[in-house]
């Protein structure tokens, strides 16, 4: 199974699902960190020579707890 066209970021989903990652199909996969702090989308067919860069930050991003949605969504409903 392969989750990306781009091998660099194919490696490291299967490598995160090793790590305990857990993943979803949509119209893309997307990855859920063991802590349960937002996701990640997959990108599938990656147009952008920089996709491995920012795809590999996403994740750190939700490693260390930064959920972007969240954030967000809790200034929504202050006045």
């Amino acid at each position: 199974m392969y989750f990306s066209k781009n091998k660099e970021i194919d490696q490291l989903v299967q490598k995160l699902i090793q790590f305990g990652w857990s993943y979803a199909k949509g119209r893309h996969y997307k990855l859920f960190p063991p802590n349960g702090c937002g996701m990640v989308i997959v990108p599938g067919t990656p147009g952008d020579r920089r996709a491995f860069q920012n795809f590999r930050r996403d994740v750190r991003h939700r490693l260390h707890g930064h959920a972007e949605r969240y954030r967000h969504a809790r200034q929504e409903l202050m006045p």
